[in-house]
């Protein structure tokens, strides 16, 4: 770079749509993913949400998703590792436009905030934030061509404590630090409307003739049909 030449900040920019009329499989970060064998998924459409970026092996997840600056800060390297390895990251900052202007590397997307806008956008340059990085993976999915969505790890709820099926996330829990960095309580997934958020989703996609499916049994999404992954692979 010319020294004293300032860099543009990146540019939000619309969601491709490389996957027209297929299955999508979206992973999550609840614990019913654990001991899964991620190589039967190669070959299929993955879209990996927050440290599923980089935890999945390479090559199996062609695309990801996050939402968090503190997110960024903490796992750079291993996110720009995710992007040199093959893979497509898009960021759906939280307010305005992401934080470095050395941040090309990432494919970002603006998004919809509140309770009004929760649901599925047809937009591809605005996805709905529903609540949370799984809500709006599953529109992220829509918008990718998808005409079946198959969840992976969405149990919104902890297993004897544990919230995730990996365990990126607990040097940052011991910490104490505040924020994303806190370990949520067991409450988190309903104070917070994240589950009520996929109600109108749920809708929307049935309107559209976009199946819906978990893969988590007795996931406190109940609204939303169980199908075992076996089934999909």
């Amino acid at each position: 770079m010319t020294q004293g030449k300032r860099l543009m900040r990146p540019e939000y920019k619309a969601v491709p749509k490389p996957w027209p009329h297929s299955t999508v499989f979206i992973v999550g970060g609840g614990p019913s993913a654990k001991g899964i064998n991620w190589e039967r998924l190669r070959g299929k459409n993955v879209l990996a949400t927050n440290a599923a970026a980089f935890l999945l092996p390479i090559g199996i997840a062609e695309y990801a998703v996050f939402s968090d600056k503190p997110f960024l800060r903490s796992f750079r390297a291993q996110l720009r590792g995710y992007v040199d390895s093959g893979g497509t990251l898009i960021f759906i900052p939280t307010t305005g436009r992401p934080t470095e202007e050395t941040d090309h590397w990432i494919y970002h997307v603006q998004r919809l905030n509140g309770r009004k806008n929760w649901g599925i956008s047809t937009d591809p340059s605005i996805v709905r934030w529903n609540r949370s990085t799984g809500g709006c993976a599953i529109n992220i999915a829509y918008l990718l061509g998808a005409n079946e969505i198959v969840l992976i790890g969405f149990d919104m709820k902890p297993d004897n404590g544990n919230h995730n099926w990996h365990e990126a996330y607990n040097s940052c829990y011991a910490s104490g630090e505040k924020g994303w960095c806190a370990k949520p309580p067991a409450s988190h997934y309903t104070a917070s409307g994240m589950i009520k958020a996929f109600d109108p989703i749920t809708v929307e996609l049935e309107k559209m003739n976009v199946k819906l499916w978990n893969t988590t049994f007795g996931s406190a999404l109940e609204k939303i049909p169980y199908k075992p992954l076996e089934e999909f692979l």
